[in-house]
């Protein structure tokens, strides 16, 4: 009698273990997936801050090229503020697709 109480006893211990184990599972993955959904939606949006302080530094470069051959004198220079100008101008179109 001793013996099947004992098992009886055992095998309660172990449904509860059990039990509790598969409650524990089922809250913490869930909570597991949303804060990793969260994490990649601030990386996210970091990479579009960091986008859009480098479109906005290339298109403060551009204005300031712009304003440079408008005041430039000679044509070589007019010619070489031309090039840089296209240059930056094709970037920032690059970045903006």
């Amino acid at each position: 009698m001793k013996n099947r109480s004992k098992k009886t006893t055992i095998g309660i211990d172990l449904l509860i273990f059990l039990l509790v184990a598969g409650v524990i599972f089922f809250i913490y993955t869930p909570r597991k997936k949303e804060l990793e959904t969260q994490v990649r939606n601030l990386e996210i949006e970091e990479i579009h801050e960091r986008k859009s302080l480098k479109t906005a530094q290339l298109e403060k470069q551009e204005k300031e090229l712009k304003k440079q051959f408008a005041n430039s004198q000679t044509l070589s220079e007019k010619k070489l503020i031309k090039e840089k100008l296209t240059s930056l101008q094709n970037t920032l179109f690059s970045k903006k697709e």
